[in-house]
């Protein structure tokens, strides 16, 4: 009895491993590959080291090339407008009412981006018409500056390590001295531009 016993045992045994049989397929997940960030996405509104939404400083410096990065929204040379939009005899592009993208000569790529309207913000929040308090607060780095030449007084801030980003704030009647700015002493001031700059 215990020999018949043993015998089946065996020969169970032996069904397990039958070598006719495929083993089980085992899974294997790859391992993901180290891609290239994605381009920011068309409708993207952040002011970033790297570009003001969907612009760049890989994106090509025509209207042909911006138009499909804002639908829905104007893309025109500024003297299309009819308006003040030059400056300093220098053409731009507008889009919409929010970005301006001055024309630099020689150079087939955009090269500064100016947010001149509320819609677009940084990481932090910060948007044209934030005041430079909200600027501390969300940037506690922030620097100031005044730039005083015979006709114009100049208030800008940037954030080391994003100098990319250059804010204008709104300086009518602000008599400090050319130089180092504390925030608190232009805390309630408002941010009327930001620029970015490809560098």
């Amino acid at each position: 009895m215990r020999t018949i016993l043993a015998i089946a045992l065996a020969i169970t045994a032996c069904k397990g491993n039958d070598p006719a049989k495929p083993a089980p397929a085992t899974t294997v997940t790859p391992r993901p590959i180290d891609a290239a960030p994605a381009p920011p996405a068309i409708g993207d509104r952040t002011i970033r080291r790297d570009g003001v939404g969907p612009i760049t400083a890989a994106t090509p410096a025509t209207v042909e090339a911006l138009m499909p990065l804002f639908p829905g929204a104007d893309v025109v040379p500024s003297a299309n407008r009819g308006d003040a939009a030059e400056v300093n005899d220098s053409p731009r592009i507008e889009i919409g009412d929010q970005l301006m993208v001055p024309l630099a000569k020689g150079t087939p790529t955009v090269t500064d981006v100016e947010v001149i309207a509320d819609g677009y913000a940084t990481a932090a929040k910060i948007h044209v018409g934030s005041t430079v308090a909200e600027l501390a607060a969300g940037e506690p780095t922030a620097q100031c500056n005044l730039h005083a030449s015979d006709n114009v007084n100049e208030l800008t801030c940037y954030v080391p390590g994003t100098s990319q980003i250059v804010y204008s704030v709104e300086d009518g009647g602000y008599g400090g001295k050319a130089g180092p700015t504390a925030t608190a002493d232009i805390a309630r001031r408002v941010i009327t531009q930001i620029t970015w700059r490809a560098r």
